[in-house]
């Protein structure tokens, strides 16, 4: 039997985390999610920007809205009856949720109202490799683990729209031309950039990459990729490397040893 999520991920006390990226968070949070109920903890899965409206059959939705604190009351009732339940601030009308602020994902923390606080921190159009915007990831400075997400289906695709979020700014940061062919250098680049995906991270949270939409056939790039953000990190700001697949029904994953 393959490690679960929670294990490759060497998930421990942390209560408050963040993913991060493109590529696959969304399907994360929600695998992710269902292990740790399955194993009898607490969870609570929200965002910090925008994400799809889940399927209802998932898990309980509570509307912080213009009322919060009547939302937290129900929010405290509903886990001690379920163990999984969506936050959000407010439905949007393109079947899209809004996301509660950084400030309230700290302050359920704080008062230990779930075992777990699950959070998508920032969006990517649905593409696998992305350049940050000035105002994300909106990461919780209480975070206690972020998971950068990356889908390995990114690397030998051309630079352009179609495969990176924000591809002209993501072009001009790693200094390469647009229409160029992404590599495994141009993901350890805009990873360690210094307004790439860590900068924003608290220096306090763990950190672990995962490689994510890897099959038989990109494996091999997979690893070579991992390794190409090892050499990258001589301060060690990466807790460990993770690649696998997280489809719905049938994970896997495993840990790229240093």
């Amino acid at each position: 039997m393959n490690p679960s999520i929670t294990e490759n991920l060497g998930l421990a006390s942390e209560r408050v985390i963040n993913l991060m990226g493109g590529g696959g968070k969304t399907t994360l949070m929600f695998s992710l999610a269902h292990e740790l109920v399955a194993q009898g903890e607490r969870v609570i899965t929200t965002t910090t920007t925008k994400i799809f409206m889940p399927d209802p059959l998932v898990a309980p939705l509570i509307l912080f809205g213009s009322d919060p604190n009547r939302a937290r009351e129900q929010l405290r009732r509903r886990l001690q009856t379920t163990n999984h339940v969506i936050v959000a601030l407010e439905k949007l009308p393109n079947n899209k949720l809004a996301g509660i602020g950084p400030e309230v994902v700290d302050e359920l923390g704080r008062e230990g109202v779930a075992d777990r606080i699950l959070v998508e921190a920032d969006g990517s159009a649905g593409r696998s490799l992305k350049a940050h915007a000035d105002h994300e990831p909106v990461i919780s400075p209480a975070a206690d683990l972020v998971v950068v997400v990356i889908g390995v289906d990114c690397i030998g695709a051309r630079l352009d729209d179609g495969a990176v979020h924000r591809s002209a700014l993501f072009a001009h940061r790693i200094g390469r031309p647009t229409g160029s062919t992404i590599t495994i250098h141009d993901v350890a680049a805009i990873v360690h950039h210094r307004n790439g995906y860590l900068a924003k991270i608290p220096t306090s949270a763990r950190v672990v990459v995962l490689l994510n939409k890897v099959d038989a056939e990109t494996e091999p790039v997979a690893l070579k990729c991992a390794h190409a953000l090892y050499r990258a990190d001589p301060g060690q700001r990466l807790d460990r490397i993770v690649l696998g697949s997280v489809k719905v029904q049938a994970p896997w994953l495993r840990v790229v040893p240093r």
